[in-house]
């Protein structure tokens, strides 16, 4: 009774034909004018792929090739299984692979272990990303799924449940685009404010210098005596805690009262009356660098 259907479809759909292969969900039917019994065949293998994709499709072909390598020796070398091997194995929390693979009893072993073996080599180049696949060979078969087809079960059917799974699924996949999204523009400010403070602080410090520099032309314009009476006027200011009063109004901006006045201290002992106190030029350098002072 289960070949019936086969056999009607043979007639139909291969009419007059000398040869035909009709594969049906549980059973193969084939008639040719030549001999097969006991011959190999791997002529126009077809491999059929569930339409659903799996989310891990690597790790998955590495299991299904596991799990199908492990039946195909059963089936192959095991004479008690009579070529027929089903066994299944956890994919994930919730999935279950399971799978089938069968030969022609007339094979010899060695023959039903090279069709088996052809089998996955054309699913694997074909359908791993798939859920599920089978072959349909003239000599072998082999099938693989998440959910036990061999077993009458069928594929389960969208549910108002899976449904909703689906919608929650996309919402997160929307929540983490949008948040990477909103990650990159911050990174992106936050890289551009540093890169916006660091020019400004070139420049000032480039300011700094240039100010300073016309300074110091404008004191060596200036005659001895009056530089002498403006020391005196300065370690007299710096005495009484009012050395801030000769900072020049063009570094208010740009300079705050401490570091001003951690500049002014230096200057104040490059110019001591006794030589020897006066620091060297290295040591001014190593001072101004301890301030935070670079030159450009």
């Amino acid at each position: 009774m289960i070949a019936k259907p086969a056999s009607q479809d043979g007639e139909r759909l291969c009419p007059n034909k000398t040869e035909a292969v009709v594969w049906e969900e549980v059973c193969q039917l084939r008639y040719s004018n030549e001999n097969f019994f006991g011959r190999l065949d791997v002529r126009g293998n077809i491999p059929k792929f569930n339409v659903k994709n799996v989310s891990e499709p690597e790790r998955y072909k590495s299991v299904v090739k596991k799990i199908l390598s492990n039946l195909i020796k059963a089936a192959a070398f095991d004479p008690s299984t009579e070529m027929y091997a089903t066994g299944n194995v956890s994919f994930t929390d919730t999935d279950t692979l399971h799978a089938l693979v069968q030969c022609t009893r007339d094979l010899s072993a060695h023959d039903c272990n090279t069709c088996l073996e052809t089998a996955i080599a054309d699913i694997s180049s074909c359908c791993y990303f798939s859920r599920g696949a089978r072959l349909l060979s003239r000599s072998c078969y082999l099938r693989y799924e998440l959910y036990a087809f061999y077993e009458g079960v069928t594929e389960p059917a969208a549910t108002d449940e899976n449904r909703a799974t689906g919608k929650g699924n996309q919402r997160k996949i929307w929540i983490i685009i949008i948040l990477s999204i909103v990650l990159v523009c911050l990174i992106l400010l936050v890289a551009l404010a540093c890169a916006v403070y660091c020019i400004r602080t070139r420049k000032g410090s480039r300011k700094r210098e240039a100010q300073v520099n016309i300074q110091v032309q404008s004191n060596n314009s200036r005659d001895h005596n009056r530089t002498d009476f403006r020391d005196q006027h300065a370690w007299q200011l710096w005495n009484e805690g009012n050395a801030w009063e000769l900072m020049d109004p063009l570094l208010t901006d740009t300079t705050d009262h401490d570091e001003f006045l951690r500049y002014f201290q230096i200057g104040l002992l490059c110019v001591q009356d006794d030589t020897f106190d006066r620091p060297t030029m290295s040591s001014a350098v190593v001072m101004e660098k301890a301030n935070g002072f670079e030159m450009h």
